[in-house]
């Protein structure tokens, strides 16, 4: 074999092995990036529960305490 096609068969072989690694880590990313946003979705409760927890509170606090309206001192204890 001449020292030209073989240079040519090594730069086929490296070609063939960067494009394995390259679009491997592009596999990897997007595997990283979908998996990071279910998380994401976990950690954070939708805001129907956020404020279904806020109703339920304030139904219970003015249950307990007549005296106060059912919104008196409620401006720091919802702040998420």
């Amino acid at each position: 074999m001449s020292r030209p096609a073989r240079f040519a068969r090594g730069l086929r072989w490296f070609a063939a092995e960067f494009a394995v690694v390259v679009s491997g880590v592009l596999v990897a990313l997007a595997l990283q990036a979908w998996y990071q946003s279910r998380q994401d979705a976990r950690a954070s409760p939708p805001t129907r529960e956020v404020m279904m927890a806020a109703v339920l509170f304030v139904r219970v606090k003015s249950d307990l305490d007549p005296e106060e309206g059912p919104f008196e001192g409620l401006e720091g204890r919802l702040a998420t």
